[in-house]
């Protein structure tokens, strides 16, 4: 692979990235990692000096998180642009985040969005969904929730469950697009399925209040306790409130067992 960092350490610092990362937008909360062993940050750098863009990324990450050595943005926008002149998408996609948000380098969202669409030509599915944000809310760009709409779509062929899940809420919410509840019904079930734990929870309040579906308790308990399960803190507020109803009402429920 001609890669200069052995297996044992790339397989360390990828899993610092994906943990605390960009790639899944939606992931329920992740345990802080430990701190990268001292010799393995040296190393890191130096691939990244030699020019690995994996090694470039990842210490871009480290340096925009702060999580293993001294927050700063502008060697992580050193690094993430090092990787992205050769291709790297996860470093087009993290060094657009800083041009959308203006961390470390002067706002451009047209150059945010250009570094969106680099990723995005290579199949990086965080990308497709910041790039649809793009054309979502206007930025830098005329509103166009039809051209967001189908790159969200894009994003869902390949497997993207937060890609479903943003389909749904536009569905469900009507925003600048029909209201259509079985629809939007359609899309939270399948992000569901991929464990994506908001789906879980509003699919729940769906069947709550027969929204696109009759209503259905067992159902949506079922999805409120997925949610939960994963530490989804609104599912777990309901949860724990109807387990102190219960309790102080002597009922017994199975969504407290």
């Amino acid at each position: 692979m001609g890669t200069r960092l052995d297996k044992q350490l790339k397989s360390c610092v990828t899993a610092t990235f994906l943990a605390c990362t960009v790639m899944v937008q939606s992931a329920p909360a992740v345990e802080p990692l430990n701190p990268m062993p001292e010799h393995a940050t040296l190393r890191l750098l130096d691939a990244a000096q030699r020019g690995d863009p994996w090694a470039q990324t990842l210490l871009g990450f480290l340096f925009e998180q702060g999580t293993v050595v001294t927050e700063n943005l502008d060697q992580a926008e050193r690094w993430y642009r090092a990787a992205a002149l050769q291709g790297h998408a996860a470093a087009q996609y993290s060094l657009g985040k800083l041009y959308l948000s203006g961390n470390g380098v002067p706002a451009d969202p047209h150059e945010a969005r250009r570094l969106f669409r680099q990723a995005v030509n290579q199949e990086f599915l965080p990308a497709f969904v910041a790039l649809a944000e793009i054309y979502i809310n206007g930025i830098g760009v005329a509103r166009d929730m039809r051209r967001a709409m189908h790159i969200l779509e894009g994003a869902t062929i390949l497997g993207s469950a937060e890609a479903m899940y943003r389909l749904g809420i536009i569905h469900r919410d009507g925003n600048y697009v029909r209201h259509d509840h079985h629809t939007a019904l359609e899309y939270l079930h399948r992000a569901a399925e991929f464990g994506h734990a908001a789906a879980q929870y509003d699919l729940a309040n769906m069947y709550v209040f027969g929204y696109g579906t009759p209503t259905d308790l067992a159902v949506a308990q079922f999805f409120l306790i997925k949610a939960a399960e994963q530490d989804h803190e609104p599912a777990k507020t309901v949860v724990n409130a109807i387990c102190r109803h219960a309790e102080q009402s002597a009922l017994q429920t199975t969504i407290c067992q």
